[in-house]
């Protein structure tokens, strides 16, 4: 295959990651699919190089990366900015009082973050 030319490809790239939330991974296999790149691991690492230095200029997406997270407690600088988030983030649960509830479970954590907003998109509890 000839010299692949990364100007075409990570505004593509950049828009699988808008649509869909993947992992470096999945972005990969989904450029595979479509033909951008060649299933190669010296793309695979050509991928990963471009959209990190992408990254650190601000010009692409965040990628879903599991084991980049810092768990913390929330906090906030008042009682009123405390009132605020909750009212921003207060809603009923869509299946409350119905006879039957449904849960999706996937066998990879790297697909959940895909599933989470999916779902929250469509105001389902994950």
């Amino acid at each position: 295959m000839s010299r692949l030319d990364w100007s075409t490809i990570l505004p593509h790239a950049a828009a699988i990651v808008v649509d869909t939330c993947v992992t470096l991974r999945q972005l990969f296999y989904r450029l595979v699919a479509d033909g951008s790149i060649p299933n190669t691991r010296i793309a695979y690492s050509r991928l990963s190089v471009v959209t990190a230095e992408a990254r650190r200029a601000g010009t692409f997406p965040a990628l879903v990366d599991g084991r980049g997270s810092i768990a913390r407690p929330a906090w906030w600088a008042s009682p009123e900015e405390a009132r605020q988030a909750l009212r921003e983030q207060y809603r009923r649960a869509r299946t409350e009082g119905q006879p039957v509830n449904l849960y999706l479970g996937c066998e990879k954590d790297a697909l959940s973050a895909l599933l989470e907003a999916w779902l929250d998109a469509r105001g389902i509890r994950s």
